[in-house]
């Protein structure tokens, strides 16, 4: 049989649990709201890092075509020449299923293949007669200047090298051997391509 004094104590811990029952349900309420609150922040962080992106790279675009802008202005002659080069060259890429079509960078590579060209003095640039032997060295050395312009240009990426300089033998391009040898080549890059220049 039990006794008062068994039943009192008893008593006291059945008290005593519920009252910690009941301490463990707040706690676990108060991290249940923490957790609440962290992941609506979690979630807030990560659609400001997608805005952030997305700005990040619509300003690169702009930059491209800033870029791509500048060397056109210099040559009204070839009028949207390196839109062109990047619109057949995406669909070529695409075409021959190549993933460098599902690269949205790549496009950059197209749109700044000539950016070298605005080293290319005037003269050498408009001129309607055929180039001097000089004058199609200096032509010929504008992907390495479209390189060196570029080649810091981190976010470019693979695509900064459809400037750089290749060699073409029995091409007919002229590509001096001190050129520094570009960063592993895109493969379907438009320089890639033999370029003559005829007199």
């Amino acid at each position: 049989m039990v006794g008062q004094s068994e039943l009192l104590t008893l008593e006291q811990e059945v008290q005593s649990l519920r009252a910690q029952v009941a301490g463990g349900e707040v706690r676990l309420l108060e991290q249940e709201r923490q957790l609440e609150r962290s992941a609506a922040e979690l979630r807030q962080s990560l659609d400001q890092e997608r805005r952030g992106a997305t700005e990040l790279r619509n300003s690169y675009v702009a930059t491209v075509r800033a870029l791509g802008n500048a060397v056109e202005a210099r040559d009204a002659y070839t009028g949207k020449h390196a839109e062109r080069v990047a619109a057949y060259a995406l669909r070529i890429a695409w075409a021959s299923g190549s993933s460098l079509a599902t690269e949205a960078e790549i496009e950059f590579g197209f749109l700044l293949h000539d950016v070298g060209k605005v080293a290319v003095p005037d003269a050498v640039l408009f001129k309607p007669e055929p180039l001097g032997a000089a004058e199609r060295l200096l032509m010929e050395r504008h992907p390495l200047i479209g390189w060196e312009i570029l080649r810091d240009v981190h976010f470019l990426g693979g695509p900064r090298t459809s400037c750089a300089p290749t060699t073409s033998a029995g091409t007919g391009a002229a590509t001096p051997t001190d050129w520094p040898a570009p960063p592993s080549p895109t493969p379907l890059a438009c320089s890639r391509w033999p370029t003559r220049w005829t007199p």
